[in-house]
């Protein structure tokens, strides 16, 4: 039973930037730590593997917020915001996160 997962890769043309694509736990398991354990292990392979930021991007609609409370509290930065980048009223909220 697969109760999360991530999915990233190396952003194309670059050297050391990584993105993560998808950060996904089980509905009934999330709020337990699971995410920031799987990121912080995402973040440990991509560090290993030669990269030095990493990046996330998500909606700005107002359903997001967990998301975005999520990736703030491990420790990426809003870096860039894109009006109605999805559809009117949806923008993209560009986060990235150096590693040490």
């Amino acid at each position: 039973m697969v109760i999360g997962y991530t999915c990233y890769g190396l952003v194309p043309a670059t050297v050391s930037s990584y993105d993560i694509y998808w950060i996904v736990v089980s509905n009934d398991l999330q709020g337990q730590g699971l995410g920031k354990r799987l990121m912080a292990e995402t973040e440990k392979i991509i560090l290993q593997s030669g990269g030095k930021q990493v990046y996330a991007e998500t909606s700005s609609r107002e359903q997001y917020e967990p998301t975005h409370k999520f990736y703030e509290s491990c420790g990426f930065q809003k870096e860039a915001f894109l009006k109605n980048f999805y559809a009117d009223n949806d923008g993209k909220i560009i986060y990235s996160k150096v590693l040490k």
